[in-house]
């Protein structure tokens, strides 16, 4: 625990414990409705943001959860002139519940929403956090889901990771939008913001990731069929998220559910 970097809470006092290990990162991206999470347990999970509500959250191995929007749990008068905070109100008291009924896994969260919740399975960070490498110190890992659950996995000790549904950052084509959200979005994301990174990356964790039918952006893709020896099968968002959390994520009018 470090209060001068703003690491507070369970997860910063497991610096190192997973070395030499694997894990899943599992991201927003449309791709995570081709996937059967059973299939993925050999591996402990990092997830982020939404992806408690998949109905196979639980399936997982999940080690902890992050999701690093400053004011996220923010009463209403800080979230005026903030459109996304506004549009989140109803979305971020429901994920309150499930930061509860999941005391088993940690919430990692932006230390700005410290004054607005707690919990023991709740730890809180900054942009950056105490690593063992200066350069490592020094980058804003915790400013997203993709870098901050990177960042994790590297500040636990892993040494391969493979990625799940960061589509815009590994996969080629990469359609816009989120699992959680409705088909129908067609628009393509040529983007390759990792590339400019990758070889710093490289230094200190093995980065590959999986697809369905996809060629790679600037990280080795594994074929989902070859990893599972099992045909991927597309399911819309409906049947992968309870009612209850599709009620929630209906009252945020930045997604098409």
């Amino acid at each position: 625990m470090s209060i001068f970097n703003f690491q507070l809470g369970p997860i910063w006092k497991q610096k190192g414990r997973y070395a030499g290990k694997t894990c899943y990162l599992i991201g927003d991206g449309p791709s995570v409705k081709w996937f059967d999470f059973s299939l993925f347990t050999d591996y402990p999970a990092i997830t982020c943001n939404m992806f408690p509500m998949h109905t196979q959250f639980q399936n997982l191995n999940v080690l902890a959860n992050v999701l690093v929007c400053p004011f996220w749990f923010a009463p209403h008068l800080l979230r005026i002139h903030r459109d996304y905070l506004i549009n989140s109100k109803m979305l971020s008291i429901g994920y309150r519940e499930i930061i509860k009924k999941n005391q088993h896994i940690d919430f990692l969260i932006n230390i700005k929403n410290y004054p607005f919740i707690s919990s023991s399975n709740i730890s809180f960070v900054n942009k950056t956090a105490s690593f063992n490498r200066k350069d490592q110190s020094e980058f804003e890992w915790f400013t997203g889901g993709f870098y901050s659950t990177l960042g994790l996995a590297i500040y636990l000790g892993f040494t391969r990771v493979y990625l799940i549904g960061f589509d815009a950052w590994t996969l080629n084509p990469a359609l816009e939008g989120h699992w959680y959200e409705r088909e129908g979005n067609d628009v393509q994301n040529y983007a390759n913001p990792l590339s400019s990174r990758i070889d710093w990356l490289s230094e200190f964790i093995e980065i590959k990731a999986i697809g369905i039918n996809h060629s790679a952006k600037c990280v080795e893709i594994i074929d989902y069929e070859k990893i599972t020896g099992m045909a991927p099968l597309y399911k819309n968002n409906k049947e992968i998220i309870k009612d209850e959390y599709i009620k929630l994520l209906m009252t945020n009018s930045d997604y098409t559910i």
